[in-house]
């Protein structure tokens, strides 16, 4: 199984896709299920699952393919809340 860096453009997508599902998540929490928050999960998902299924491989591979965009996602969100916070503070 051979690791392929993704471009770019996927992991800007997987980034705003992560950032919609915990959206999402935090409006379900408050809000409790409304279709529109469901919706947008299940748009997010899809759009996160659609390249990694494209990909081809069995159905664990695409399982930790869309897992690790997923983590890959978050960790862009926060990564550049991190970056934004230390541009702010820096002298």
């Amino acid at each position: 199984m051979e690791k392929r860096e993704r471009s770019t453009g996927a992991r800007f997508v997987n980034a705003i896709c992560a950032l919609v599902l915990l959206g999402s998540v935090i409006w379900i929490m408050v809000a409790g299920f409304t279709m529109m928050a469901v919706g947008t999960m299940a748009l997010a998902v899809a759009a996160v699952l659609v390249p990694v299924a494209s990909g081809g491989g069995g159905v664990v591979e695409v399982v930790v393919g869309v897992v690790e965009a997923l983590v890959e996602g978050i960790v862009g969100v926060f990564s550049a809340i991190a970056d934004i916070l230390s541009s702010i503070f820096n002298f």
